[in-house]
Order: C-alpha cells, then structure tokens, then sequence
C-alpha cells in the first residue's frame, strides 16, 4: 500500500474533498430535468443527485475491465472529478471555473507514479539484443512493449508482473521494452513506438525464431480491433503461453 502514499494519489484526494466546502458556499443546483410524476421530488428536481448517480453507474462498469488497483484508482479520480465539476457547472459557473483550474494544476504538477513490482522480467533495448536472445534461442519469449508515460501501461505494469513471476521457466521467458528508449526495436516488432498509442501495452510471443502470436492483435493495415481489454487469464489462453508453460515446466 506504500505505493500509494505519493503526491499523485494524495493530490487527487485533496481535489474530491476539495467538493465539500465549494458545494456548501454555491449550494446544490435544483432544477428541474426530469418529468416523472412516479419519482420523488428530492431526485427529479435534484441535478446533482442525477449527475452523481450517473457518473457512479458509469464508473462500475468501466471498474469491471480494471486489472489492478492502479487503473481503478485513475478511473475512479477521473470519472468523479467530471462528475463534481458537471454538478458544480449548474450551481455556480465560477465555482466550476476555479475547480478546474485546481484539477489541472494537479494534473500538470503531480503525475501518476510508475510502478513496478517484483517480477521476472528482462530489459531488452537493442536490435541486436533482441536478435540474439529473443530470436536465435531456443526458448519461447513473451515480450511487452511499453511505455512509463502511457496510462494503459502504467494501469496494468503489476499485472504483467505477475504474469512473469507465475509463467517463467527455463524455456519461457518474458522481457520488457521501453519503446521510448528502444525505437528502432518497437519499429522492427511493427509496434508504434508513440507513447500515448493506443497499442501500449503489446504482447508479443516469439518462438523457433519467429512472432507466434500478439496481444492486442493488429491488422494488416496496422488497425486494431474496435474493443479489447487487458484481462492476464483471457491473454494467457489466447497466447497460448498457459500450455507453453506446462511443456516448458515439465521439461525442466
């Protein structure tokens, strides 16, 4: 939990609670938008009441693809910091105004911390490295791309840990590569070396000297598919890399 004990998370805090005092000087907006005489007056005459409810319902089904604590706690921030800022929009204008000057120096001074936990992974920088090891091996790799700056990798950076602390053996390997450091090597993979590309994070299993299979999966003409998430178990069987590990253990 010490992970979470920094400015980012600390500041995001302070911004929800920041709410409380400005609701309590520019009052709750009460104006009518819904017309329905089988609701009671407190919720039909009640925007705020609406627009929390709203963003509450949104945010659990957005939390149902979270993988970890990180990516729910960016969806969470988020999707209640619009919700107060819509609410405080129909109160009072200015106070809606000052509220996102807040959030944004908030966002500018204070970034969320990258985190990385214990794993078993291999830095790969170099073409040549990646020829070396990856492709003139024997072993099965699993290589992710990815960026520190990038939400999506920063929001699933632990559960690929422990992806390769469960699934490493002698002959399966993982290894990760900071696209932002190693451009020519994700230009190579056919991965888009862009820090904010909605490509990151990408999967890729090599084995016998060539790509086996990639995650998220990518067209021909570099498209990807118009909705995927990143659950570790449902990646695992469609890499295969579950049976590669029971070949791999039992050979060891």
């Amino acid at each position: 939990m010490s992970r979470f004990w920094n400015s980012f998370y600390i500041s995001n805090v302070c911004l929800l609670l920041l709410y409380l005092p400005i609701r309590y000087f520019v009052g709750s907006p009460q104006e009518m938008i819904i017309n329905d005489d089988f609701l009671p007056s407190s919720i039909s005459r009640n925007r705020e009441f609406q627009v929390l409810v709203t963003g509450t319902m949104v945010l659990f089904v957005k939390a149902l693809r979270c993988q970890t604590c990180e990516s729910f706690a960016m969806t969470f921030f988020f999707f209640y910091k619009s919700c107060f800022t819509i609410v405080l929009f129909f109160s009072n204008i200015w106070a809606m105004f000052w509220y996102l000057n807040f959030c944004l120096i908030a966002w500018m001074l204070f970034k969320i911390p990258f985190y990385e936990a214990k794993n078993k992974f291999i830095d790969i920088s170099t073409v040549s490295q990646f020829e070396n090891d990856v492709l003139k091996g024997d072993s099965h790799w699993v290589l992710l791309f990815y960026s520190p700056i990038n939400s999506d990798c920063i929001g699933t950076m632990s559960s690929w840990a422990d992806l390769s602390n469960n699934y490493t053996t002698d002959k399966l390997k993982f290894a990760k590569v900071n696209v932002d450091r190693a451009v020519f090597l994700a230009q190579k993979c056919a991965v888009d070396g862009n820090s904010y590309s909605k490509q990151l994070p990408s999967l890729i299993l090599y084995g016998e000297g060539k790509e086996l299979k990639r995650y998220p999966p990518v067209g021909k003409n570099g498209e990807l598919p118009t909705s995927f998430n990143y659950k570790v178990k449902m990646i695992v069987k469609y890499m295969g890399i579950d049976r590669i590990y029971v070949s791999t253990k039992h050979s060891e």
